[in-house]
């Protein structure tokens, strides 16, 4: 962080260029120039920047107010208009040799809250091309927001910058926003509907922080949460309504209708389910987790802040607490007079919830919404059978295992508990144990409606065979909340029962919830649902990891991929590969979900999968191009297939050798498009060989990848296999000064994937004495090394807990094959 030099190599001449740039949050803009570095003490900054005058774009927060050029010294002075008073980790500055695109702005009626900012996005000379679909996103994306918040946009201009080495994924400097490469550059012909998917997402998501974080900014890094979880909530609202509404969205609609019947759907909410959800879930089930509301004092502390609790935990609860009767009819109101009466200043979470509680008339209080954000973790609820008509609602804290201590098993929440058993969907106040639901079987009941709340669901045995029968008979239907007007259960409730079931085999005391769990995964194989897949096979990589050292590995690779047979046939249809919003081509979900069963029937082994990927390489890489499958793969790889593509490759398919392996390695360092370099990178992972890991692992200390993408390929590669994992380990150990000198403050993080991986007790030890011994250099907080300990614990119980019922189960399904 800091005030950094990166470069890059100009493709005409061949020759290595600089640029200078800035990345401040949280703390760094000290290291710049002197500050009050703190996000309370807000000021207004007259920048002046002094460069060579060969370095022709320089840029700051704000337009230029003129420049002088000293030809005698070869330099320009550029003085920048005064900012608006803002916090010292949004100032931004930068010199390099980058050209732009603007965005143009439609001639029509403007609304008094409208201004209609300069959007820019600067790239470097030769990838200009590719940031046209950005700067068209912004452009409608500040619509939408304005639109919303009913506030304009207060800056004139609007940047957005490009940059080859950035460690953030973006970064939302007011008014100069900086990004990774990867996260703003869309080529039709060289990008996949995720890497279109991905651009929307992060420009949606720094956009919306114009408003919350940079308007208004958190008191202190202790609520770092009002700037990102609010961030990360807009960011699916936005895409959402972008999607399916074109420029300037469904405003003033239901944010979480995913409006399933419209084909152009990018059914954001369902993705936030077991995106941002299930990753808040998955880190909040810990002991080592924390409030969303959390103290913090020192640079560790105040950077371990910036984690799924304050991202996805924060835009889970907002998600969950927009969708509840009480917070609905108020929520755009006091959102925007929250903003209105903290503009230009700073506010806390509690400032927050008494804006609500005033709008609303008393109606929502306070101590609804703080129950979620004072305290770690999240609730269970489960059931208690009280006659033969009704049950009554408890809850819990939920832990992943059994509390070391009485006291972290505390905890009460106020749940909007959804429901519904026939007819429409029923909401109830739940923050007592006095609440009863009518429930009798054989009907079904199902909890966490479209799985909206933010808690698990603990059904009882009768009623997990109610809902068992349920999938028997009506199948899984796509859409939130289907159970409401159908027999079936929607794809939303069904990978809620799935993914609360595999986290409950880690807490029991028995196999009882694997047992459950492995009945209901089979469901899948019979749903095009994208969220249900992503959900299922999340949970079967899970498990493999897990079992990467028993007999059982080689067996349950080989059941997965039976999951995926009847699909196969669906990946070589040639329809499959036209582009997203072409005449007869793929809705965007369809092809996000392609890509992920072909990459995950490749990887398991799949043999059809596995061919047919294989063959759409060998016809891509031909002389004359021509010939695919079906078509498809004549001249090149569909960017939607690259990764099982490229993985069929290099997996032994045509016998890894090391001209193959140079292949792809020089297709990596030729490629101008970020994105698949990043997917010819990811293969080179694929690899199972001593020789060609360990190229891999030297590969990743090289400079030839660059830092930001180095984390990525080591625990990608220690994942692939038990002899992966160890060759990473003695890699990064006995390369530490390189790895500190590459990864920086974020060397901890890389250490922590590893060592959570390792699954035994010999492996454990090893890794935490190397973490006690370089602790101040791993930058970790004690947190951090507790969360270490719990997962590897919880994993190494789990598989001890649960193999038996893993060997039954795929002895019974290999008996009827």
């Amino acid at each position: 962080g800091g005030f950094y030099c990166s470069n890059y190599t100009n493709t005409e001449t061949s020759k290595t260029e600089y640029l200078a740039v800035t990345q401040f949050e949280s703390v760094d803009a000290r290291r710049a120039f002197p500050c009050f570095d703190e996000p309370h003490l807000k000021a207004n900054f007259s920048i002046t920047i002094v460069a060579d005058s060969q370095y022709r774009t320089v840029l700051s927060n704000m337009p230029i107010l003129n420049q002088t050029v000293d030809t005698n010294n070869a330099i320009t002075i550029t003085h920048f208009a005064t900012t608006v008073k803002m916090s010292t980790y949004l100032v931004a500055f930068m010199v390099s040799k980058f050209d732009y695109v603007e965005a143009s702005w439609k001639d029509e009626g403007q609304n008094s809250w409208d201004s209609r900012p300069a959007i820019r996005v600067y790239t470097t000379p030769d990838t200009v091309e590719q940031v046209h679909y950005a700067a068209t996103y912004a452009r409608d994306t500040i619509d939408t927001l304005q639109n919303y918040f009913k506030i304009p946009y207060p800056l004139p201009k609007l940047d957005l910058v490009a940059i080859p080495d950035f460690q953030a994924g973006a970064m939302e400097n007011w008014g100069l926003i900086t990004f990774r490469q990867t996260a703003l550059m869309y080529s039709p012909d060289h990008s996949s509907t995720y890497d279109k998917q991905r651009v929307a997402t992060v420009v949606a998501h720094e956009l919306a922080h114009q408003w919350f974080g940079n308007l208004v900014t958190m008191e202190w890094w202790s609520d770092l949460w009002l700037n990102e979880g609010f961030a990360t909530f807009m960011e699916a609202w936005v895409t959402q309504a972008l999607s399916v509404g074109g420029r300037g969205g469904f405003v003033g609609a239901d944010v979480h209708a995913d409006a399933d019947t419209t084909t152009s759907s990018w059914k954001m909410w369902t993705q936030f389910q077991v995106d941002e959800q299930r990753r808040a879930l998955n880190l909040d089930e810990l002991e080592s987790s924390h409030a969303i509301h959390q103290e913090a004092a020192t640079r560790e502390e105040i950077d371990e802040l910036f984690d799924p609790i304050s991202y996805s935990k924060g835009a889970a609860l907002l998600r969950m607490l927009h969708a509840t009767t009480q917070f609905q009819p108020t929520w755009d109101e006091a959102i925007h007079t929250h903003l209105l009466a903290h503009r230009y200043t700073t506010a806390s979470t509690d400032d927050l919830w008494k804006t609500m509680e005033t709008v609303s008339n008393g109606v929502v209080k306070e101590s609804m919404a703080s129950s979620w954000t004072s305290q770690p973790g999240y609730p269970v609820v489960s059931f208690k059978r009280t006659n033969a008509t009704h049950v009554q609602l408890q809850q819990q804290r939920y832990l992943l295992h059994p509390p070391s201590k009485p006291s972290f098993a505390n905890g009460h929440w106020w749940i909007p508990f959804s429901y519904v058993t026939t007819g429409d969907v029923v909401e109830v106040e739940f923050d007592s144990n006095d609440v009863f639901v009518e429930y009798a079987p054989p009907s079904v009941l199902v909890a966490n409606v479209g799985r909206s709340g933010y808690y698990r669901v603990r059904y009882s045995g009768e009623m997990l065979d109610t809902l068992l029968a349920t999938l028997q008979q009506h199948g899984i239907s796509e859409g939130i909340g289907a159970t409401a007007t159908s027999a079936s259960l929607s794809d939303a409730d069904y990978t809620g029962i799935i993914d609360d079931l595999f986290s409950y085999s880690s807490n029991d005391g028995d196999d009882t919830a694997i047992r459950d769990y492995l009945k209901f995964l089979p469901f899948v194989a019979n749903t095009d649902s994208y969220i249900a897949w992503k959900t299922a096979l999340g949970g079967a990589e899970s498990i493999r990891r897990r079992l990467i050292d028993t007999p059982l590995a080689l067996r349950w690779r080989r059941y997965v991929s039976s999951l995926l047979d009847g699909h196969v046939d669906k990946f070589t249809d040639a329809s499959a590969y036209r582009r997203v919003g072409e005449a007869g081509g793929t809705a965007h979900v369809t092809a996000l979900l392609r890509s992920l069963q072909l990459d995950y029937a490749v990887s398991y082994g799949n043999v059809k999968a596995t061919h047919f990927a294989l063959q759409c390489y060998t016809n891509a890489t031909t002389v004359d191009g021509i010939g695919g499958v079906d078509g498809a793969c004549g001249g090149s790889v569909p960017p939607d297939l690259q990764v099982a593509t490229f993985a069929s490759a290099l997996n032994g398919g045509v016998g890894v050798t090391a001209e193959v392996y140079a292949d792809f390695l020089n297709s990596y360092k030729v490629s101008q498009f970020p994105a698949e370099r990043l997917r010819y990178l990811q293969a080179l992972t694929k690899v199972d060989s001593d020789e060609l890991i360990n190229t891999t692992l030297a590969l990743a200390l090289s400079d030839d990848v660059r830092a930001q993408d180095m984390l990525g390929v080591v625990v990608r590669m220690a994942r692939r296999s038990q002899r992966a994992k160890q060759l990473a380990w003695i890699t990064m150990t006995s390369n530490f000064e390189r790895v500190k000198e590459r990864l920086s403050t974020h060397v901890g993080r890389l250490f922590s994937y590893l060592a959570e991986d390792v699954t035994t007790e010999q492996q454990l030890a090893t890794a935490m004495k190397f973490i006690a011994d370089h602790r101040a250099d791993l930058h970790l907080t004690e947190r951090s090394v507790a969360r270490i300990v719990e997962v590897v614990g919880t994993n190494r119980r789990w598989v001890g807990r649960n193999q038996a019922a893993i060997d039954d189960f795929l002895s019974a399904q290999e008996a009827t094959t």
